[in-house]
């Protein structure tokens, strides 16, 4: 039973008037055990946590037994709340410390207006700066001297701002060696929104810069390249949608950037290719397959001339279309010298048939009258004969003329080789008497022609 009590438990909200007779045991029942020792004749010591008023108290328990009367205890108790936090914030400090420590940034510090409060390890071996140095002002030295004032202008302004802080600047290792990196800050503010500190990381970005740097000079180079090409020049992303023209595009078609980039540019595409277009660029999309078309395009003075569109996927490290890029060429020189082709062999074929259908009337009469001769006859029917195969050639070459512009298809057939070979001796043996022809077997072959 407690008998006499001090005012320490008054941290807890009890008066010695409230806990006096109560039973000590039934206080701290989770060390009635030590409790016990201590009333046996040990001496014992512990800590308890108590809560109140939203608070956890700590005490420092300590209980010997009575001597002078051999029965009993002593008890002591020691508010050691503070010590307790301040043990926690120590532990909280040296976690912090060990996990900067632990990580390739540069990670730092500052008291509230901005005066450097603490770096990490990976600092003072970059720098190969000491405590000494830092506390002597030394760490500005690290700015490369181009972009020292832009640092501490722009820190300046965060600080009055309360507000993020970052910039990329570079920074001077101990060797010389000029790295750039990122650094970035945010305020820690207490509950009432007022800052207490500054906590904050420089990253090397050094060789993402270089890279960036190259495929910025790339890109230049790239452009540069398209725009003094004669033809058009395009990128679309992975679904279709043009991210880039090169600058024949916009001097032919006088459209601006907006209007051209991502379907934009089937509004200068003639109206009856239009559509067969897009459906052609869908499927190729949809595909994965190589894109061609033949259309019509609208220049800047609202003429149309024909072009030829021919797209590749560009494909990532796993197969996978990431881009693709294309070219669009003039062809209406192209195109007007083929239809003048076409146009000057329909006249030709027909201006050809003309004479030849007259030369062969007459050879046709002509066979007709009998002839005591019978070699001229003879002539007269390989005349004819010629004639026959010659407007058979026309007409072939007219079917062919046909067949390249895709209006009709071939028919293949045969054709008996051996009258072939009999028809072609006969008339080289018609044109000179002094030799003749002998052929050994037969073919008795037929070929395919068409």
């Amino acid at each position: 039973m407690l008998t006499s009590i001090g005012g320490g438990l008054a941290r807890v909200g009890l008066t010695p008037h409230q806990i006096e007779g109560d039973n000590v045991l039934d206080m701290f029942p989770e060390h009635k055990e030590d409790l016990l020792k201590a009333l046996n004749g040990e001496s014992v010591s512990f800590v308890s946590t108590h809560s109140y008023q939203g608070e956890t108290i700590c005490f420092q328990n300590f209980y010997f037994f009575n001597n002078l009367r051999n029965e009993g205890a002593y008890g002591l108790l020691i508010d050691i709340t503070e010590l307790r936090q301040a043990e926690k914030k120590l532990e909280e400090i040296q976690e912090f410390v060990f996990l900067s420590d632990a990580v390739p940034q540069i990670i730092f510090a500052t008291l509230a207006d901005g005066t450097a409060d603490y770096y990490n390890q990976q600092w003072f071996e970059y720098t190969g700066l000491s405590k000494e140095d830092m506390l002597a002002g030394k760490g500005r030295l690290v700015l490369h001297p181009e972009d020292r004032q832009r640092t501490l202008d722009t820190w300046q302004d965060a600080l009055q701002r309360g507000q993020k802080y970052e910039i990329e600047h570079r920074l001077i290792d101990k060797n010389g060696n000029i790295r750039w990196h990122i650094t970035r800050a945010l305020p820690m503010k207490n509950e009432q929104g007022v800052i207490r500190k500054w906590f904050g990381s420089s990253t090397d970005i050094d060789d993402l810069k270089k890279t960036s740097q190259t495929l910025h000079s790339l890109n230049q180079q790239f452009s540069q390249l398209a725009d003094a090409m004669p033809i058009v020049v395009w990128i679309t992303d992975s679904q279709g949608y043009t991210e880039y023209f090169n600058k024949k595009w916009y001097t032919y078609t006088g459209l601006h950037v907006t209007e051209s980039l991502g379907m934009g540019f089937l509004t200068v595409v003639h109206p009856e290719d239009r559509e067969q277009t897009a459906q052609v660029w869908k499927t190729a999309v949809e595909q994965q397959s190589d894109y061609i078309i033949e259309y019509r395009w609208r220049n800047s003075t609202g003429h149309y001339r024909w072009f030829l569109g021919r797209g590749l996927p560009i494909r990532d490290e796993q197969g996978k279309i990431i881009k693709w890029i294309g070219t669009s060429t003039d062809i209406q020189e192209q195109k007007e010298i083929e239809e003048h082709k076409d146009t000057f062999l329909r006249i030709a074929g027909h201006e050809l048939r003309t004479p030849l259908t007259t030369l062969l009337g007459y050879l046709s009469l002509a066979k007709k009258i009998p002839f005591d001769n019978s070699l001229l006859t003879s002539y007269l029917l390989k005349a004819y004969q010629a004639s026959i195969k010659m407007k058979n050639l026309i007409q072939d070459f007219m079917e062919f003329n046909k067949a390249q512009m895709g209006v009709m298809k071939f028919q293949v057939s045969e054709f008996d080789l051996d009258e072939l070979l009999r028809e072609v001796i006969s008339n080289i043996e018609s044109s000179t008497t002094h030799h003749r022809i002998v052929v050994n077997g037969a073919t008795r072959s037929k070929i395919s022609r068409g």
